[in-house]
């Protein structure tokens, strides 16, 4: 028992700092996403080596779950909350995420979960013929829409209450994984909405694609300015250093921060699951809520996000 425990705790100490090293290799990065699972098993083994007074043992404990804990603030310090009253100049907006998955058929799933939770703006993804189908039921609630249907995982829309201009769709030079930028008039300003959908990083040709449409996102909102949101299943995980990246580099910031981890997948193995799925604001923008939503037959969980967005008569952005 004791040497396994030994040996389990020497891996959870390689692979919390092979997470440093993503940048270099496909499998480090890999290694950066668990860090929620390497904390709490090193906690258990923390009182293992503790209840045996194998002190050495116990210290490397308290080691990984230092450096761990350490990347996991983040969901509880908050970076840009609401004030719980709302300021006359800033705009309500509700958000929903979903990643569909292509395979699943729970089309009134996700119908019951647009009708109870009201959204103003959805972006889905993994949107195939079917589902474009289906999502033609919610068009008395969301006439202006964009969706790019496709056989497999990389059919992406948007559909919104409110109407939406200059509407364009990209694909950063990758044309198998198409994105969609809008700007959406809220009634009180427009608000510039990205959403995207990179590969996930199973190959190391992936890899480099995915990482590239996460520079060229960056790139593309860095200069947007106020009232600009992402939002996307960016198959990589808050502690990845290009998540890292693409928030320093855009100039948003991560609008979990606060409200905790809010694991998105895989929602069929609860013990493993993280946070893939992501909505980035510009630092104007306060959150008053983020939450994930019930199962809708995908290997995702909905994300929920409620904004206040900065609206034209707020000629004074709050920095954080």
């Amino acid at each position: 028992m004791t040497s396994t425990a030994k040996l389990l705790l020497a891996g959870l100490a390689l692979l919390s700092a092979a997470g440093f090293l993503g940048e270099l290799y496909r499998l480090f990065e890999l290694a950066s996403h668990f860090r929620p699972q390497y904390l709490l098993l090193a906690a258990l083994l923390l009182v293992v080596f503790a209840a045996r007074r194998e002190l050495r043992w116990a210290a490397l404990a308290m080691g990984v779950i230092a450096v761990n804990a350490h990347h996991l603030m983040f969901s509880a310090v908050p970076d840009a909350v609401a004030a719980s009253v709302a300021s006359p100049h800033r705009v309500p907006v509700r958000l929903l995420l979903a990643n569909l998955q292509y395979t699943n058929g729970a089309h009134a799933e996700f119908t019951r979960l647009v009708g109870d939770e009201q959204p103003d703006v959805i972006v889905v993804e993994e949107v195939t013929p079917a589902w474009a189908e289906a999502l033609t039921g919610l068009g008395e609630r969301f006439p202006a829409r964009k969706l790019v249907p496709r056989e497999g995982a990389f059919g992406i829309g948007i559909l919104s209450r409110w109407p939406m201009h200059d509407v364009e769709l990209l694909d950063f030079g990758h044309p198998d994984y198409p994105a969609i930028i809008a700007r959406i008039a809220t009634g009180s300003g427009r608000l510039t909405l990205l959403a995207a959908h990179p590969p996930p990083p199973i190959s190391d040709s992936l890899y480099a694609v995915r990482n590239d449409q996460l520079r060229q996102a960056a790139e593309l909102l860095r200069g947007r300015g106020p009232r600009t949101v992402l939002l996307g299943d960016l198959n990589t995980s808050p502690w990845s250093p290009f998540f890292a990246k693409l928030v320093q580099q855009s100039g948003l910031t991560s609008a979990r921060a606060g409200f905790g981890l809010l694991p998105t997948w895989p929602s069929f193995f609860p013990p493993a699951m993280i946070p893939i799925d992501h909505c980035l604001i510009s630092r104007d923008a306060r959150v008053r809520s983020v939450k994930t939503g019930p199962d809708i037959g995908s290997d995702h969980l909905p994300l929920v996000i409620d904004l206040l967005v900065q609206g034209p008569g707020c000629c004074t952005a709050v920095s954080a």
